[in-house]
């Protein structure tokens, strides 16, 4: 006997010890993949499966409440049977005390059917407040962002014109400027045949190279208003992008507290509700595997009493026959 307990002794003990090394192990190779460069590390998602993963999230709360409610409903249906196999002249069997206790029980969970529906009311009201609260936020936003847009819009459009006026005044006095020079080139050139009988091929060249400076002065101002024209308009576009960014970012950050506050109210009449329920199930799963046990004692014994009462005719029958 002292040989076989010392042997479980010394098994108890390697087991224990195996065990100890396994945990070691584990722990020991958890710390390695966190310290180490290579693991995982901090998982970054992006929209689509942020989305996918919180619309999982939603699905699944949505599964328990309705197997909490499922399981709620059972209860209730069970209590109101029970009370039903319980009427007051078998009092001498179930003891008044318990039946009135199960009444109450049953009234408790009406209550608090009623109560949930209030409460949850309550939540639909303020969530629809939260949600227009933030429609209206956003509503503005986007009267804000049009309105912005449309004075961008207005402001460029009036600076284009201005720079268009000044560029075809600048373009018409460079007109009339080669006109001129051109007039001049055409006397300068009729006085040299009179004197000399032809135009020297230097004053040609002379002519041509003064009036393809002046054209090339008619492109380079209207690329120069071109450019001007683009600066102007990129900037305008580049201040109304940051500032559609920061409203944008705005209507973001107010969609996430919206949803932050849903969130909030949806724990917090959830956790009401569950509070109470889960007491009240409490004493209810309580009187109940005491009730249904009587019940079942109760229906056993009259069918003992029936079989008894069948008998005893049997018998009485015969004897007077």
């Amino acid at each position: 006997m002292e040989m076989y307990a010392e042997r479980l002794k010394r098994k108890k003990n390697r087991d224990a010890k195996q065990i100890m090394n396994r945990y070691h192990f584990i722990e020991e190779k958890t710390t390695q993949v966190s310290d180490d460069e290579r693991g995982w590390g901090r998982v970054r998602l992006d929209e689509p499966s942020r989305l996918m993963l919180r619309s999982w999230v939603m699905e699944a709360k949505k599964n328990a409440k309705k197997r909490f409610d499922a399981r709620g409903d059972a209860i209730r249906a069970q209590v109101k049977q029970t009370l039903l196999k319980m009427p007051p002249e078998d009092d001498w069997f179930y003891k008044r005390e318990m039946r009135l206790e199960g009444n109450s029980i049953d009234v408790e969970g009406d209550y608090l059917t009623l109560e949930r529906k209030v409460k949850e009311t309550g939540k639909a009201a303020e969530i629809r407040k939260v949600e227009s609260g933030c429609d209206s936020f956003r509503q503005d936003i986007k009267m804000k962002l049009a309105r912005k847009k449309m004075a961008m819009e207005t402001s460029l459009s009036e600076i284009h014109g201005k720079v268009q006026i000044d560029a075809d005044l600048r373009a018409r006095e460079l007109r009339r400027a080669c006109k001129e020079l051109k007039r001049e080139h055409e006397e300068e050139e009729k006085r040299a045949r009179e004197e000399e009988g032809a135009v020297s091929s230097e004053m040609v060249n002379r002519h041509k190279d003064s009036m393809y400076n002046i054209e090339q002065l008619i492109v380079k101002e209207t690329e120069k208003t071109e450019m001007e024209w683009n600066r102007i308009d990129n900037e305008r576009r580049k201040i109304y992008a940051q500032e559609e960014k920061i409203l944008l970012r705005s209507v973001k950050d107010r969609d996430t507290q919206s949803s932050l506050d849903i969130g909030r109210i949806e724990t917090n009449t959830w956790e009401e509700i569950v509070w109470g329920e889960k007491e009240w199930r409490s004493r209810a799963l309580g009187w109940l595997n005491i009730a249904v046990r009587k019940v079942e004692e109760k229906a056993e014994e009259d069918r003992r009493n029936e079989k008894k009462n069948e008998e005893r005719k049997h018998r009485q029958k015969r004897f007077k026959e």
